[in-house]
């Protein structure tokens, strides 16, 4: 028998099952191992139970007294966002090639259009030069905003020019 393992005295064998030695041969072992592993078996939760809590203390206990990292996990770590950073800025630089001429296009067309508005404006107080610089400017932005066309249209047909005012309506 190992040294590492506890038997039950024969006293404790009679206080908890009475009349353990009487039994044939036979059953007195199975006996005898049942009441010492009941006699082993502690009252407290189960050892998985204290493993899991142990093992969890000595993990807190291992988080206060961690070393700094490795220099190969620190390069690892300086790697992986290196690589992270790259694929945002690739991310961004794809939606920025494929978004970025309809946006330019829409800005074109509202400040052709601001312009034109301006030039309306222009026209209603007879400042015949500032109207046309700014229907100019705004034809130059975006030719085919229909705003624009109609600045242009009221301009020379009020200055009489009615033969490319009757064009532009």
């Amino acid at each position: 028998m190992s040294p590492s393992r506890r038997v039950a005295p024969k006293d404790d064998l009679e206080r908890v099952l009475p009349g353990v030695h009487k039994a044939p041969r036979r059953r007195r072992w199975r006996r005898r191992f049942l009441v010492l592993a009941e006699v082993l078996r502690p009252s407290w939760p189960s050892w998985r139970r204290m493993r899991r809590r142990l093992r969890y203390a000595l993990l807190v206990l291992a988080e206060g007294m961690r070393p700094a990292p490795a220099s190969w996990l620190r390069r690892r770590r300086l790697r992986r966002r290196f690589f992270l950073a790259l694929l945002v800025v690739a991310a961004l630089a794809t939606s920025t090639y494929f978004a970025g001429p309809p946006v330019g296009k829409a800005i074109k067309g509202w400040q052709s259009r601001r312009l034109a508005h301006q030039a309306f404006a222009l026209i209603d107080q007879k400042k015949w030069n500032e109207a046309s610089a700014k229907l100019r400017d705004a034809s130059l932005l975006d030719p085919h905003e229909p705003e624009a066309w109609r600045a242009i249209a009221r301009l020379r047909s009020r200055t009489g020019l009615s033969t490319g005012a009757l064009k532009e309506w």
